[in-house]
């Protein structure tokens, strides 16, 4: 019988500032699955909080107990930015790509890719969300449950392909999957 030879994956991670990310990283993880099939796709989040707690967690989850060396992109919101301890982090392991949400949150970005953004006044990231929430999802009630049934909906692999090239936050995300 002849030996199969074991194709090595090349390991990533993706991970989210909180839960909401990664299912929208999941979902992107699940669009491309054919063309990431030479890559191990890991997917996880830091629980919300501060840049630095989210990085923090990442280093927990994946860092300091597998590879440190994997390419980890993080994804969070712009709203803040990094404080110290992130800072701290990032220059520990410089294979962690952060990616901001614009604009200012996941849900700001989510509707840019809809091309749903709504004036520029009204962009704050508490607007933002409950803006998505009550024109996306159709409730401000259960959140993820609602998102998770709805993202393949709202975000197709045809919408993705469309702005994959010209949409900034996405181009990085792309790229970094080397899709």
């Amino acid at each position: 019988m002849a030996k199969h030879t074991r194709k090595t994956r090349i390991p990533l991670i993706l991970f989210g500032e909180g839960p909401t990310e990664e299912l929208f990283l999941g979902h992107i993880k699940q669009l491309y699955s054919q063309q990431l099939a030479d890559k191990s796709v890991q997917l996880g989040n830091g629980g919300g909080g501060s840049p630095g707690s989210i990085l923090l967690a990442l280093e927990k989850k994946y860092l300091s107990v597998g590879n440190a060396s994997t390419p980890a992109l993080v994804l969070m919101d712009a709203d803040v930015g990094l404080d110290a301890q992130a800072r701290v982090i990032l220059k520990k392991y410089e294979n962690i790509q952060v990616v901001f949400s614009k604009p200012q949150c996941l849900e700001g970005l989510l509707l840019d890719l809809l091309d749903d953004l709504p004036p520029r006044s009204q962009q704050t990231s508490d607007k933002l969300k409950c803006y998505f929430y009550d024109q996306h999802l159709g409730s401000r009630e259960q959140v993820l449950k609602t998102f998770k049934k709805k993202r393949s909906e709202l975000f197709t692999q045809a919408l993705f392909e469309d702005k994959k090239t010209s949409h900034a936050i996405l181009l990085q995300i792309i790229k970094f999957l080397n899709l």
